[in-house]
């Protein structure tokens, strides 16, 4: 189904502040409501109910998939470095900078919050590659019609081209707290009212193909998961690290590899 270096769930943790400051950060999915697209996502603010994205490993912890962490020990850590430009199979990537060449970005998952006067689009699921899915691990048939930022752009910021390196992923959260998921949309123009979204809104990598997976939930009530239509099973909005958090030094929740 993907045409990338397959995802791996790592359960990577930071242990670098005491117990009683991390106990104190608390955050809730409801939190969605302070969202900004100009700022860093809330510090109290936590996507899906789901609790092990958020469960802080004991202190001694016992590994629970030899297999992944050997792939990662042997495969990852020796070839990755920040500031990689092409971060391919074995190699991890973290430029910190604004992306200036493709394939600088690519399989990001940046997160939208829409506003009720944001562009009105819909999804026809038939023409979607992978199909559509539910935030709890299900397939659907149909997605219901959402907003969606005009500018609103997927993790493939230089070259739409340059997806054949890498994901193009987006998450955009309407304003009751449900949520949209793409996977390889890549629009060649800003988003109007009554799009519909497939291959000739949101063109494939290379053949034309409709776009490529879909997904619909709740930030707040669902669990934050798809049946492999969008990536490796996680929504987007669930692992990736938040500003705040590497700021404060600490990351309490699995990451997405």
């Amino acid at each position: 189904m993907r045409v990338t270096v397959p995802r791996l769930l790592c359960a990577l943790f930071l242990t670098l502040l005491p117990a009683a400051v991390w106990a104190q950060a608390s955050c809730s999915p409801a939190a969605y409501t302070a969202i900004t697209n100009t700022a860093p996502l809330p510090a109290d603010f936590c996507a899906y109910r789901w609790a092990p994205y958020r469960n802080r490993l004991p202190e001694q912890p016992q590994r629970i998939d030899q297999g992944n962490s050997t792939i990662l020990q042997r495969e990852y850590a020796p070839n990755s470095v920040p500031g990689t430009v092409n971060a391919g199979i074995g190699q991890l990537m973290t430029i910190g900078v604004l992306p200036t060449a493709p394939p600088q970005g690519n399989s990001g998952y940046p997160v939208y919050i829409a506003s009720a006067s944001d562009p009105l689009v819909s999804i026809n699921c038939a023409r979607v590659a992978h199909g559509c899915s539910d935030s709890d691990g299900n397939r659907v048939a149909s997605i219901p019609a959402f907003h969606i930022p005009p500018y609103a752009r997927g993790s493939t910021p230089i070259s739409r081209w340059s997806n054949l390196l890498g994901d193009n992923n987006m998450e955009i959260i309407q304003p009751d707290g449900t949520t949209r998921l793409l996977y390889n949309c890549m629009p060649l123009r800003d988003w109007h009212d009554d799009d519909v979204l497939k291959n000739n809104t949101c063109d494939g990598y290379g053949s034309g193909s409709p776009i490529a997976g879909a997904a619909t939930g709740s930030i707040v009530t669902s669990a934050g998961v798809n049946p492999g239509n969008l990536n490796g099973g996680d929504n987007f909005a669930a692992l990736p690290v938040h500003y705040q958090e590497v700021m404060q030094g600490q990351i309490n929740h699995a990451l997405v590899v």
